[in-house]
């Protein structure tokens, strides 16, 4: 009798360690999605403030009197970083260029200001953009030329002083959207599709 006694409170016993075992398992990992799902959403809520000051980025450098030269190079790089970090310690974006909408009523002004005529890409290869061939843009109601880039990579350059819009429809799509609705849309990466 005494061993059955011992065997059932053995079993007792393990099945209530397991039991035990189980439920801190269970806890544990529902404390790390916990902690998971939060780290997830404190990284979507910093990023959707970033993208929710895309306007107030966007009025800053539209407001400027003089677009053909919003800023110098060095204080767009500094803006750029400390907004692309999306409150974190590393940058999150790769790229970013500054196009400011002309119209063509102020077009011969622009290009005045600008020294140089507003173009686009006659020839585009997003692989390598010094292979390009920029031709001076016709008429048209309005236009997009790149007038800051960053980082300011040799690479990027290429982009400065033309349209990019006309090789991507897509990024006009999401450009003209943004326009239409005031608020910030996503256009992708410069491809040539």
């Amino acid at each position: 009798v005494l061993v059955c006694v011992l065997v059932v409170a053995v079993a007792v016993t393990t099945a209530a360690v397991n039991i035990m075992h189980d439920d801190a398992r269970d806890d544990a990992i529902a404390s790390q999605r916990q902690h998971g799902g939060d780290i997830i959403a404190a990284g979507v809520s910093g990023a959707l403030a970033r993208v929710n000051a895309f306007p107030v980025m966007a009025s800053t450098f539209m407001g400027r009197a003089n677009r053909s030269h919003p800023m110098p190079q060095e204080q767009f790089e500094q803006v750029v970083v400390q907004f692309a970090k999306f409150g974190g310690d590393a940058p999150l974006l790769t790229s970013l260029t500054m196009s400011p909408y002309v119209n063509h009523t102020e077009r011969a002004a622009f290009e005045a200001s600008a020294g140089v005529p507003l173009q686009r890409w006659a020839v585009f290869n997003p692989r390598d953009l010094s292979a390009g061939v920029k031709e001076v843009y016709p008429p048209a109601p309005y236009y997009y030329n790149v007038k800051l880039v960053w980082p300011n990579s040799v690479r990027l350059r290429y982009l400065l002083d033309a349209d990019i819009t006309v090789v991507n429809p897509h990024r006009l799509a999401a450009i003209n959207q943004a326009v239409e609705l005031g608020v910030p849309v996503a256009g992708g990466a410069i491809s040539n599709t």
